[in-house]
């Protein structure tokens, strides 16, 4: 990227992403950006990358281009603010090369800027989105009959919010902090009456989890105990069960435990019962 301008990469860049569909995943670019990311690199290596995608979110965040995709609640805009500082102070120090290491993370904080996602606390939130049918073809029969008549109840599997851990912003991954998600949620359920569920899957909804790991079993039992259905999908293959514990890995090459992944999904009507005043 040395022969060319950042500012102007990054403005072709911010307009490509301006054609990106709603409800298309958070992690998907087009075409045309990756050909701009690799242009960036090409150019100048990773630092090159590092440059372009700091450029990309601080202007994002200056000319704050938040599309009218959902309505939010005054705490989700302060969450907003938090979350921007954050990026911005990232991206003022771009030398640690952060946003070209971590892939994820970047288009986390990618798809905050654009608005596709908002903090919500413990989770950060994609809107319009959808959870999987194929969960009808997992688990046993019992399993799939629940499900079933959560889709009749719910008459479609579209538009959910959907949930997403941001290793970035762990200020409130503790059980205080997942109640006062689950209330913003819920409020912002209220927000936006179109909305039918709020979804995710992780091998933290395992019910099971308390057993390795005791400090984490509030996620599973407080989703449950406010109105979440868990859907067993499989044995969990991302290795994000060991990235954090060694005791989850040792456990794990012993036998003793393998991580297994669930689908939580909370009806809006539940979830706003049970903590629109949290």
């Amino acid at each position: 990227m040395s022969s060319e301008n950042p500012r102007q990469l990054a403005a072709l860049y911010i307009d490509r992403l301006a054609g990106i569909v709603p409800g298309t995943p958070y992690h998907t670019l087009p075409a045309d950006v990756v050909g701009l990311e690799r242009r960036a690199r090409d150019g100048s290596g990773e630092e090159g990358l590092t440059r372009l995608r700091a450029e990309v979110l601080a202007e994002l965040i200056r000319s704050r281009p938040l599309p009218a995709l959902y309505r939010t609640t005054d705490e989700i805009d302060r969450l907003f603010a938090r979350s921007f500082d954050r990026i911005r102070a990232r991206c003022e120090t771009p030398i640690d090369r952060h946003y070209s290491r971590y892939e994820d993370r970047y288009l986390k904080d990618l798809a905050l800027c654009r608005g596709i996602m908002f903090p919500a606390g413990a989770r950060i939130v994609q809107p319009h989105m959808g959870y999987p049918r194929s969960i009808v073809s997992k688990g046993g029969f019992a399993q799939r009959l629940r499900f079933l008549s959560l889709l009749v109840t719910l008459k479609s599997n579209r538009p959910v919010f959907q949930l997403h851990v941001h290793p970035d912003d762990l200020t409130e991954f503790d059980e205080p902090g997942w109640r006062r998600t689950l209330g913003r949620l819920a409020r912002m359920l209220v927000a936006n009456p179109g909305t039918l569920a709020v979804f995710g899957s992780s091998w933290l909804y395992d019910p099971a989890l308390a057993s390795p790991s005791p400090r984490l079993a509030y996620i599973s039992a407080l989703s449950r105990q406010t109105g979440a259905r868990l859907f067993h999908l499989g044995a969990d293959t991302s290795g994000d069960a060991f990235i954090r514990s060694p005791t989850r890995r040792r456990l794990a090459e012993s036998g003793a435990y393998l991580p297994q992944s669930y689908a939580a999904i909370w009806p809006r009507k539940e979830l706003i019962a049970q903590c629109a005043d949290w």
